[in-house]
């Protein structure tokens, strides 16, 4: 199920001392975000780390290592710079577009 997610990006400031255009907030939609880590089934319980998160964003998204990222209320950081699956490739299927892969943390450090 994809959702939407909020990216706090870095504001650039102009050369006129004025915010650049695609800089700052923006949201992202279409995003598939998932639990990341190692989880063990032992017989009787289930534990898992849900402090990483992977999303899977639509082509061409633009997230950088450090970001701030709001999902479901609750936020995080980039933690790795991004993945592009669609830089560089030439799909089968012309309708194909690959998603850019990231990982964001809750936490200190």
């Amino acid at each position: 199920m994809a959702e939407t997610i909020t990216v706090a990006g870095r504001e650039v400031i102009g050369p006129d001392g004025w915010p650049l255009p695609g800089s700052g907030p923006r949201e992202v939609e279409g995003v598939v975000v998932s639990p990341r880590g190692q989880s063990r089934l032992d017989t009787v319980d289930l534990t898992a780390d849900i402090t990483e998160l992977e999303c899977l964003a639509p082509a061409g998204t633009v997230v950088s290592e450090g970001d701030e990222v709001t999902v479901r209320g609750l936020t995080f950081w980039v933690k790795h710079a991004p993945f592009d699956w669609s830089h560089g490739r030439r799909p089968a299927h012309p309708r194909h577009r690959p998603r850019v892969a990231f990982i964001i943390a809750r936490g200190e450090g």
